[in-house]
């Protein structure tokens, strides 16, 4: 016998199914590099072509490099970074920021279920705001998702010398480059 809870929970789900709700989303998790994430509604869901982003800052990041991971969402750039860096070198120091407080906490939670988490900082902050507090040192950052534009370039500028790297996605969904 089924019980009610699971038939009435079954139906729901079929629902935001028919509705066009990602199963991602109806499940709370995503598989992204050979990994399952918890993902919400309130995080982007994580999309095989990001892989690349994650291997080129793995081939491209060098010993010791500080990473910041701007707009994490559910973390899995960071968290896969950290993975493949830590094959290759000891331990990357890698932060993650994201202003929306839901998306840090779902990065927070990917982080301590992962064997990097002591590498791995999640923080509810605008880049301007972690900037202020955290930067020191020169960081690779990483951010997928924005499209390259004047504001990010002022933003981009005004870190000044904190900043060796940039990696931005340009209108034309193309990874750009960009040597501050």
């Amino acid at each position: 016998d089924i019980s009610g809870d699971v038939v009435s929970d079954s139906i729901a789900a079929f629902e935001r199914m028919a509705s066009g709700e990602p199963i991602q989303y109806i499940t709370g998790r995503a598989h992204f590099y050979g990994r399952d994430f918890n993902v919400t509604p309130s995080v982007l869901i994580p999309r095989p072509e990001t892989e690349e982003l994650v291997y080129h800052i793995v081939e491209t990041t060098k010993r010791g490099a500080r990473i910041l991971d701007i707009g994490t969402g559910t973390g899995t750039i960071a968290l896969m970074a950290a993975q493949r860096l830590a094959m290759m070198q000891e331990g990357p120091d890698i932060s993650a920021i994201d202003i929306d407080e839901a998306s840090a906490e779902e990065a927070e939670a990917n982080f301590r279920s992962s064997p990097w988490s002591e590498v791995l900082h999640a923080y509810h902050t605008s880049l301007d705001d972690f900037a202020s507090d955290h930067l020191a040192a020169l960081w690779d950052i990483h951010h997928p998702y924005r499209d390259y534009d004047e504001s990010a370039d002022t933003t981009i500028k005004n870190l000044g010398a904190y900043v060796k790297h940039v990696h931005l996605r340009d209108s034309d969904d193309k990874d750009t480059y960009n040597l501050i």
